[in-house]
């Protein structure tokens, strides 16, 4: 039996003109080189194609048609072999069916004439306590049937009333509100919950989170919300006579702290609020 003849390597004739330096180069290339010059590499395959690894003729016709069956059965696959997936998978769903049962919130309106604000300011010494009023400009709020939230209300700084009219001035005045450069007060009012109102208030640019007590009570097309807050006017920088800012002070020092008890009426509207929170229009 002959032997096998060894399989002899065909000999590479680099050009004269190719420079020294560059022949590795093209060794790792692996360019065959003829007598004539050399030969133009073959472009690589591309592996991926953009249209999702399909030839032009596929991509012509279309994209993929979809198959239900096939997309349900690799979910079903997916969730058997990862079971980490099918618990957030059924959390999801849960939530998802809590929203969806959740009854549909209504937009109340409050009727600044029906409410009423009145402020109680304390001395440091001695029994006087100083009472006023304050109007409310507007405000509104969601009301689903157990929790009031989404909440927005103005108090209009520049009714603060009391019966000594220079007190009223020097409060409405730079020393205290300074209602010619901040004339509204803002409370944003996140919800109601546990019967504690959660939001944030904003008093000459300064916002400060409160939280309070509120009572919520409907009656037909009405909803009364009642509570009081104590406020530290010292947070709104309202200084003025304090003792934690001023010493020897003596009868003239005023508390930190006033107290403001509330009873705020609103309407139902007819519009009921979607999931996102904005009020459809009726067509």
């Amino acid at each position: 039996m002959p032997a096998r003849q060894a399989r002899q390597r065909p000999h590479l004739h680099l050009p004269a003109q190719l420079p020294l330096r560059s022949w590795p180069a093209a060794l790792r290339r692996r360019c065959p080189v003829v007598h004539s010059g050399y030969q133009q590499p073959r472009p690589a395959i591309q592996r991926h194609r953009p249209d999702g690894n399909r030839s032009p003729a596929a991509q012509q016709r279309g994209p993929h048609p979809l198959n239900p069956v096939a997309m349900i059965t690799k979910m079903l696959l997916m969730l058997h072999r990862r079971p980490r997936l099918r618990v957030l998978l059924l959390l999801g769903l849960t939530g998802w069916l809590l929203m969806a049962l959740r009854p549909a919130a209504t937009r109340y309106v409050v009727r600044p004439s029906a409410c009423q604000l009145t402020w109680t300011g304390y001395a440091e010494v001695g029994a006087w306590a100083p009472s006023g009023t304050v109007q409310l400009r507007q405000g509104e709020f969601e009301y689903d049937g157990t929790t009031v939230r989404n909440g927005m209300f103005e108090v209009d700084l520049r009714t603060i009333a009391h019966d000594n009219a220079q007190l009223q001035q020097h409060l409405r005045g730079a020393d205290f509100f300074a209602v010619e450069a901040f004339p509204v007060a803002v409370f944003r009012l996140g919800q109601v919950s546990n019967g504690l109102a959660a939001g944030q208030l904003t008093i000459k640019g300064v916002t400060q989170r409160v939280v309070f007590p509120v009572a919520v009570q409907r009656t037909g097309k009405e909803l009364r919300v009642r509570g009081a807050v104590t406020l530290d006017r010292t947070q709104y920088g309202i200084r003025y006579n304090s003792r934690s800012f001023f010493a020897d002070l003596g009868e003239q020092a005023i508390r930190n702290d006033f107290r403001l008890v509330f009873d705020v009426v609103a309407v139902a509207q007819r519009q009921p609020v979607p999931r996102h929170g904005k009020p459809t229009s009726k067509k």
